[in-house]
């Protein structure tokens, strides 16, 4: 009986020492992935900033472009309307001079 039991205990020990194994090998497995992982965030994270980075360059530049046209929209709208003006100030003088010249000379109007 004696050597019966002494089996168990050696079978219960050598399964315990597998599974002592194991989990060691486990625990090892896991702070490599946890390692790694780490590092696969600092470089995303690094990533993430230096696309940030261009994004914020490109919206800065994108907003300059937009002041800039409205810049030149309102400008482009001044000079028409300046033309206008000098179109309209000319028709009239043109209207002016065109009675003028239709009025006989010699005669003075009543």
């Amino acid at each position: 009986m004696i050597t019966s039991s002494q089996d168990e205990i050696g079978e219960l020990s050598e399964t315990f020492n597998q599974i002592t194994e194991a989990i060691k090998s486990q625990k090892t497995k896991i702070e490599e992935y946890s390692q790694t992982l780490e590092e696969k965030v600092k470089e995303k994270t690094a990533e993430l900033k230096k696309r940030n980075m261009e994004l914020e360059q490109f919206n800065k530049m994108a907003v300059g472009r937009e002041v800039h046209m409205v810049e030149l929209k309102r400008r482009i709208s001044e000079l028409e309307k300046d033309r206008e003006r000098r179109l309209g100030n000319a028709v009239s003088e043109s209207a002016v001079e065109s009675k003028k010249m239709k009025r006989p000379r010699g005669r003075k109007k009543a």
